[in-house]
């Protein structure tokens, strides 16, 4: 399984963005292989269909969950219709290192 999760910046320690399609990395997260790579999001500043276009791009590298503060409906939508998981953390400053501990306590 591989989770994508919307970042401020490129470190374990940076908080999950609150918005899906302007973030300004991404970290992948494979469950397989324990590994975490980042992205950098070259979309953040489009000024339109952003949140489709990175997710579909998330898609082609196989990303069955996505987590962030928020997603706007047409995402949302088109992420459902995927079979995309949608992950919205109950509090504002949760950390890749916060999810990072939850998903390998569930393992």
């Amino acid at each position: 399984m591989i989770i994508a999760i919307a970042l401020h910046n490129n470190t374990l320690n940076s908080p999950v963005h609150l918005q899906f399609g302007r973030c300004s990395f991404f970290a992948f997260y494979n469950g397989e292989s324990d590994k975490v790579t980042y992205l950098e999001n070259t979309e953040k500043d489009s000024l339109k269909d952003t949140g489709i276009a990175i997710a579909s791009m998330l898609l082609s590298k196989r990303v069955s969950a996505v987590v962030a503060g928020r997603f706007g409906v047409k995402v949302a939508d088109y992420l459902r219709g995927k079979q995309v998981q949608m992950i919205i953390p109950h509090r504002k400053d949760t950390t890749l290192a916060d999810i990072l501990k939850k998903v390998n306590s569930h393992k």
